[in-house]
C-alpha cells in the first residue's frame, strides 16, 4: 500500500515537471511569435512600394479595351480597387481614367448615385457612355440629364431606348467620334439633328434611328445600319461618299428597285440579313471601285449568288483581296459544295458554313 502511494507521488512530480517544460516551450514560442509579428508589421509589400503613378497605370490596364464599358459594380468594375486597402482606394479615386466609361441600364441598382460619382471622378477626361433602357421607367430623367450635361466631354455615345426626348440629346458635341443610336416606338416628331459634331467619324443606327437621326454624313468614314431595309440603306449611303468601312444588317422585303450608289473610298463592306431577300439584292446597287474586303452571307446574294457576285465585281471594277462568304448549312443535310465559288472566284480566301437550328428547308428563319 505504501509503495503504491510513493509511486503515484513520484508520477505526479514527473507530470508537474513535464508541464513546467511545456510552459517554458510555450513561453519561448510566444516570444518568437511576438518577434515575428513585429517584423511583419515593418515588412513592406513590393507592390505597395511602387510609385503611385505606376500603380495607377496598372489599374487602368485592368479595364476592358475602349470603348467597352466595365460594369458599375462587381468583380470586373474598377470600384473593386477601392475595397483593397486605403492606399489603393486613394490611388483609384485619384485616377480619372478609371471612371471614363459609364454604362447604365435598368438591371443596375443605385445607378444614379454610382454614375454621378463616376462623372465626378473622371474630372475633365473624355467619356464613353452607354444608356440602355426606357427613360423614366428604367433610367431616371435626372440621371439622363446629368450625363447629357457632359456632352462637351462625350467621345463615344450609345443610346438604346424605346422613345426618347430629343431636347436632352441635341446640342453641340465637339469631341464626339462614335455615335450609336437604337430607337424604337418613336414617332416622326422625334426627329433628331446632330449638326455640331466636327470630329464625328463613326455612326451606328438601328431600327427607327435610321429614319429619325440626321448627322453630318459627308464627314463619316464608318457606318453601320442595323435592322433596316435596302431602300433605306441606299437613301442614307447616297449622302456618305467618304465611307471607308460599312456594315449593313438588313431586314429585306419586297421587290423595290434600288438606285445605284457609288462609294469611291469604301475598302470594307459587310452585308448580312435577318430575312430572305427579294429582288432588291443590296450589293447589286453598290459601286465600290476601291473595295478590298467583302463579307456577305449567301442569303443576301439572291437566287443566283454566283451571278450576283460576278455582277458586283464587274460593276465596281474592283480588285477584291479578301472575300468571306457565309453559306448556310442545314442541320442534318449534306454540306454544300463550295468548289464552284473557288473555281469562279479564286480571290475567295474563306468560306464559312453556318448551321441552322432546324432539320428542314424552311426559309423563314433568321439568318
Amino acid at each position: 500500500m505504501q509503495s503504491d502511494l510513493e509511486t503515484h507521488r513520484a508520477r505526479i512530480v514527473e507530470i508537474d515537471a513535464e508541464i513546467a517544460r511545456h510552459k517554458q516551450c510555450i513561453a519561448e514560442l510566444l516570444s518568437q511569435r511576438t518577434i515575428a509579428c513585429d517584423a511583419l508589421e515593418t515588412y513592406k509589400y513590393p507592390v505597395l512600394e511602387l510609385p503611385n503613378e505606376i500603380i495607377s497605370e496598372i489599374f487602368v490596364h485592368l479595364l476592358p479595351p475602349s470603348p467597352i464599358c466595365p460594369p458599375l459594380t462587381g468583380l470586373y468594375s474598377p470600384t473593386i480597387l477601392t475595397h483593397i486597402c486605403s492606399k489603393w482606394r486613394a490611388i483609384a479615386l485619384s485616377t480619372p481614367d478609371l471612371w471614363t466609361a459609364i454604362s447604365v441600364s435598368k438591371s443596375q441598382e443605385e445607378k444614379d448615385h454610382i454614375a454621378n460619382a463616376w462623372l465626378t471622378r473622371s474630372r475633365t477626361r473624355l467619356l464613353t457612355v452607354e444608356i440602355h433602357g426606357q427613360i423614366e421607367q428604367d433610367i431616371s430623367r435626372e440621371m439622363f440629364s446629368d450625363i447629357m450635361l457632359q456632352r462637351a466631354r462625350l467621345e463615344h455615345l450609345t443610346i438604346r431606348t424605346p422613345g426618347y426626348d430629343n431636347d436632352y440629346i441635341k446640342g453641340p458635341m465637339p469631341r464626339l467620334r462614335h455615335l450609336h443610336f437604337d430607337f424604337w416606338r418613336c414617332s416622326d416628331s422625334d426627329f433628331l439633328e446632330l449638326d455640331n459634331a466636327p470630329l464625328l467619324r463613326s455612326v451606328t443606327l438601328s431600327r427607327q434611328a435610321v429614319h429619325l437621326v440626321e448627322v453630318p454624313w459627308t464627314q463619316l468614314t464608318s457606318l453601320t445600319l442595323k435592322c433596316t431595309y435596302p431602300r433605306d440603306c441606299t437613301s442614307v449611303l447616297e449622302d456618305v461618299p467618304n465611307l471607308v468601312q460599312c456594315e449593313l444588317i438588313l431586314f429585306v422585303r419586297g421587290d423595290d428597285p434600288l438606285r445605284l450608289v457609288r462609294l469611291p473610298r469604301l475598302l470594307s463592306l459587310i452585308v448580312r440579313g435577318y430575312d430572305e431577300p427579294g429582288e432588291d439584292v443590296m450589293i447589286r446597287s453598290l459601286i465600290t471601285p476601291a473595295i478590298r474586303t467583302l463579307e456577305v452571307s449567301e442569303q443576301q446574294l439572291g437566287e443566283d449568288p454566283l451571278e450576283t457576285l460576278a455582277h458586283f465585281f464587274s460593276q465596281s471594277g474592283c480588285k477584291l483581296e479578301d472575300l468571306l462568304l457565309y453559306i448556310t448549312q442545314y442541320v442534318g443535310k449534306v454540306p454544300p459544295d463550295h468548289s464552284e465559288y473557288r473555281m469562279k472566284f479564286p480571290t475567295i480566301s474563306k468560306i464559312i458554313p453556318r448551321l441552322r437550328r432546324h432539320d428542314d428547308d424552311d426559309d423563314d428563319d433568321d439568318d
